[in-house]
C-alpha cells in the first residue's frame, strides 16, 4: 500500500472515532445497597427488620461500641459515577447524609438533623447515608437511582435497663393518695432512658404499688416514675430492680430501696411533721440551755 492510501486510511478511521459516542462516564458497578452498622435483621420484612438503637439522649452516634451506636451507615452504588441518589423513609425512620452529619458538632448532633426524603450526588458510583429510627415500630427506607431502586425495613430499639436511682425518696405518704416517686434510668454506658421500663417492684407495709412490674416515663415532665398509695398508718418500704445481670466491667446494677412513713391526709401528715419539728426544737433549746450554763461564754451555742 502507498504511503497515499495509508494516509487516507488513517484520516478515515479518525473521522469514524469522532462518530462514535464514548460515555460520559464510566460503569463501577450494578446497582447495589449495602447497609452495615450493629445492626440485628434481615431488612426484608416489617418483622425483620434492621434494628438500630434508638438515639439515647437525642445524640447520634456512629462509633464506640456496639451497644451504644444509633445510626446505620448505608452505601448505594451506580453504574453512573455521579448519579443523584435519593432515599426516602416513611415512619419514624430518618436519613441523613454522610456529608450533612460530617458538618454537625456535638451539641447539633441531634435526631431533628435528619429528615424523611434527602438527595446526593454519589462520587465515583457510591454515596453514603446514615439511616436511624426514633421509633420501635418498624418503618421503610427506599433508596433508588436512575439505575434502581430497594427498600428496606428499620426500627428501633431501646436500650437495656442497667441501673435505676431514686431522684428524691418521700419521706411520708398520705393514706388513699397516691404518691409520686421519680427515678432515673440508665443502660451500662450510663445513657438515660426514656422509656417505660420493666422493673420489679415490691413493698412491705402498709402500701399499696400501681403497678409492681413496671416504671413509666413520663412525656411531660420528662421523667420516669412509680406511684403507690398508704393504705393504713405505720412504716412502709418499696425495693426497685431492673432484673439487670452483672457485667463485671460495669459494676453491680444499682437499685433502690427506701423507707416511707405513712398515714392520715397529706394535710395531716403536714400538720404531724410540723409537730414533729416543734418537739424536736424544743428538745434541743432546752439541751442547749442546759449545756450554755456548764461552759464559758465563748463556747456557748445559739438556741433555735
Amino acid at each position: 500500500m502507498s504511503k497515499k492510501l495509508i494516509a487516507v486510511a488513517a484520516a478515515a478511521a479518525l473521522a469514524l472515532t469522532g462518530l462514535v459516542a464514548t460515555p460520559a462516564t464510566s460503569a463501577v458497578g450494578a446497582f447495589s445497597v449495602a447497609v452495615t452498622g450493629n445492626v440485628a435483621g434481615t431488612g426484608l420484612t416489617s418483622s425483620s427488620a434492621y434494628t438500630v438503637l434508638i438515639p439515647t439522649q437525642d445524640v447520634l452516634r456512629t462509633d464506640g461500641v456496639g451497644d451504644t451506636i444509633t445510626v446505620i451507615r448505608v452505601v448505594s452504588t451506580t453504574p453512573i459515577t455521579t448519579d443523584n441518589v435519593r432515599v426516602v423513609t416513611t415512619g419514624g425512620v430518618k436519613v441523613i447524609t454522610k456529608s450533612a452529619f460530617d458538618a454537625l458538632t456535638a451539641s447539633t448532633r441531634k435526631t431533628t438533623s435528619g429528615s424523611a426524603d434527602v438527595t446526593a450526588a454519589s462520587v465515583d458510583g457510591n454515596a453514603t447515608f446514615y439511616v436511624y429510627s426514633t421509633s420501635t415500630t418498624a418503618g421503610t427506607a427506599t433508596v433508588s437511582s436512575s439505575s434502581g431502586s430497594t427498600t428496606f425495613f428499620v426500627k428501633g430499639t431501646t436500650p437495656a435497663p442497667y441501673n435505676v436511682v431514686v431522684k428524691s425518696a418521700p419521706a411520708t405518704a398520705a393514706t388513699g393518695v397516691d404518691t409520686v416517686v421519680d427515678f432515673t434510668v440508665t443502660d451500662a454506658f450510663g445513657n438515660a432512658i426514656e422509656a417505660d421500663t420493666t422493673a420489679t417492684i415490691t413493698k412491705v407495709g402498709p402500701v399499696t404499688l400501681s403497678n409492681p412490674a413496671k416504671i413509666s416515663w413520663d412525656t411531660d415532665r420528662k421523667t420516669m416514675y412509680a406511684t403507690f398509695a398508704g393504705s393504713s398508718t405505720g412504716s412502709a418500704s418499696i425495693n426497685v430492680e431492673l432484673g439487670a445481670t452483672k457485667v463485671t466491667a460495669f459494676g453491680t446494677p444499682k437499685t433502690v430501696f427506701f423507707t416511707t412513713a405513712v398515714g392520715g391526709t397529706q394535710a395531716e401528715l403536714v400538720t404531724s411533721l410540723t409537730a414533729q419539728v416543734a418537739a424536736l426544737t424544743a428538745d434541743y433549746n432546752a439541751l442547749a440551755a442546759k449545756y450554755n450554763k456548764l461552759v464559758k461564754k465563748s463556747k456557748r451555742v445559739a438556741l433555735k
